[in-house]
């Protein structure tokens, strides 16, 4: 039974396939490095930060100390597993499996749908939609007045904000005598 000090296997396993005294990563590493940090930041907030992680992981994996071990381990198993992934998809031809059902699913959508008439018939249901709500806000005036609840709601809390910093003023003042 492993001991809690020792490293999961796959961390293992990606540290033996790179030597442990390089002072340089390989661009494998790196590459799955920035896989790595890629996927943790478009998890986390979408794209933009995906590129972030991305390049902040690249860099961690570059450093000499126990942040840039962490992100070297992590590159090698990202890569590893990607290798994998790959020897998978070619010896059961994953993706050419998934392309062919997601062509016959889509033939299948489009035939449905121009039996059926489903997308135009949602276009012309969000136009009556879109069309009708333009009419009883014509008629009932409820943009005007979300509006001016707004600007009264605002009013109010700048009234509350102003007696609140007069109320404070006077304290301060009061407190210097």
């Amino acid at each position: 039974m492993a001991s809690e000090r020792e490293p999961p296997m796959a961390v293992v396993e990606a540290r033996a396939a790179e030597p442990a005294a390089e002072a340089k990563p390989t661009g494998r590493v790196l590459a799955g490095a920035a896989a790595a940090g890629a996927m943790v930041g478009l998890a986390v907030s979408g794209p933009l930060v995906a590129a972030v992680g991305a390049g902040a992981a690249v860099y961690a994996a570059t450093r000499s100390d126990g942040v840039g071990e962490a992100a070297r381990a992590t590159g090698s198993a990202t890569a590893a597993a990607y290798d994998k992934a790959r020897e998978i998809d070619q010896e059961y031809k994953v993706s050419e499996n998934v392309k062919r059902h997601a062509k016959s699913a889509y033939k299948a959508a489009k035939k449905v749908d121009e039996e059926h008439h489903i997308s135009s018939n949602l276009k012309k249901g969000a136009v009556k939609v879109v069309a009708a709500a333009r009419d009883a806000d014509r008629e009932h005036n409820y943009s005007g007045r979300a509006l001016r609840g707004v600007a009264q709601g605002m009013t109010a809390v700048a009234g509350a904000l102003a007696k609140h910093d007069a109320e404070q003023a006077t304290q301060q003042s009061s407190a210097r005598r």
